[in-house]
């Protein structure tokens, strides 16, 4: 038997996160000795590494308590758990993408700034955040600035649903940025 802070040391955690894992419902409440110490069995020791090794993997406490209930359920199978990692996975393949475009995003901002000694309303950087949801003129505004209408360039299908029909952008916009819808 265990009282908290050797336990949690042994799962990898603090006594807070263990604590905090009980009130979610992710572990028992640990029986109390008389002087009120809790004390945790080697099969929550488990349980807590379990929950540990399953966050780290990049498994949420929601996607954790689903783990947890298909352990312990006669009807689950192997199939039922693999389809839980197989939906994390494409989750977190998409979350990399978005990243990627974010890393891309923020490469090219720092590579336009070319000049660290201009005033900060000449900054291309800025012109391009403050300008990353714009449309018809505020794209060519941006581009005088040195900058580019972030939302368009990494990521085209949000920006033509935001944008306007393609009459209200003007030639300079529909040229550099193709027709819209």
């Amino acid at each position: 038997m265990h009282t908290i802070g050797k336990f949690a040391q042994q799962g990898g955690g603090t006594a807070d996160t263990v604590r905090y894992y009980e009130k979610e419902g992710l572990l028992a409440s640990a029986r109390k000795t008389e002087a009120g110490y809790r004390l945790y069995d080697e099969r929550a020791v488990r349980r807590l590494r379990f929950i540990r090794q399953a966050q780290e993997c990049g498994f949420s406490l929601a996607d954790i308590r689903e783990l947890l209930a298909l352990k312990s359920s006669d009807a689950a199978c192997c199939k039922d758990v693999k389809s839980v990692a197989v939906t994390k996975k494409l989750h977190l393949e998409h979350k990399i993408r978005a990243l990627q475009l974010m890393s891309r995003a923020l490469s090219e901002l720092i590579a336009i700034c070319n000049d660290e000694a201009r005033p900060l309303d000449a900054c291309p950087i800025l012109a391009a955040l403050e300008n990353s949801s714009c449309t018809g003129k505020q794209h060519d505004q941006a581009n005088e600035k040195g900058a580019q209408c972030l939302r368009w360039k990494y990521f085209p299908r949000r920006a033509a649903a935001n944008a306007p029909r393609p009459g209200r952008c003007s030639k300079a916009s529909r040229k550099r940025w193709g027709p819209i819808g």
